[in-house]
């Protein structure tokens, strides 16, 4: 699936095309952000302006989640629903543009957190859980966070300050691969964190990186993908 700023397509590997998918999210002029695929085989859309969308890719049935998002004292709290991840507890983590929130279906109830008060220019930019089941966040402004799924409701349980143990400045992006160590991307490169042995090894763009790193994906192979504005890197 690719999801497009105001539509859902689907790739046909056969005919190396990508279609229209025949179920689509319900709003308009909503600028999709991001997605990710429950367990049941819901996709769950984070929009720029409109909340979240929850979308049965078997009946086209929709949810939309945006009065839920919002939380006493943080008027528009649920404005720009911008990166989406399910925990293996199955709970739907949110960035949006206040702090982020974590939905927990068998309650059918959101958790706020607002790390950062009511500072209008601090924020999260993703998240990535790890195989000991840790949910890392990243925010330019502060570092790296750890949280933990079983008591979304606690927040961040510690940061990773970028002075004492991350080298990158502004990171942008968050990943964990097959052996729960921790990727962060930024302007200035890839930083690979063993959290298990304290210790990090920093790649700068010099090392072959195509540029700044905007996105990360983890393989089945194991191999990480960087996306930057122009190019791809493996």
């Amino acid at each position: 699936l690719v999801l497009a700023r105001e539509a859902l397509y689907k790739f046909s590997v056969d005919r190396r095309k990508l279609f229209r998918h025949p179920f689509q999210p319900p709003l308009q002029e909503a600028f999709y952000r991001s997605m990710a695929e429950d367990y049941k085989g819901n996709l769950w859309i984070g929009s720029h302006y409109k909340g979240l969308i929850r979308l049965n890719l078997t009946d086209g049935a929709t949810r939309i989640f945006k009065n839920e998002l919002e939380a006493p004292g943080f008027p528009g709290s649920s404005i720009g629903c911008w990166h989406v991840l399910e925990d293996r507890l199955h709970q739907i983590w949110v960035r949006h543009s206040k702090g982020y929130s974590v939905y927990r279906p068998t309650r059918d109830t959101f958790y706020h957190i607002f790390p950062f008060g009511t500072d209008a220019k601090a924020h999260i930019e993703r998240f990535a859980e790890d195989r000991v089941g840790r949910v890392w966040i990243v925010a330019p402004e502060n570092g790296l966070g750890i949280a933990d799924p079983q008591y979304p409701e606690l927040g961040l349980k510690q940061w990773v300050s970028q002075g004492n143990f991350l080298k990158s400045n502004n990171p942008s992006g968050v990943l964990a691969d097959l052996s729960s160590r921790i990727w962060v991307g930024s302007t200035k490169g890839l930083e690979c964190l063993n959290p298990d042995l304290n210790t990090s090894t920093f790649y700068p763009l010099a090392y072959g990186i195509g540029g700044p790193v905007e996105s990360m994906a983890l393989l089945s192979s194991g191999e990480i993908v960087l996306g930057h504005r122009t190019s791809v890197s493996i």
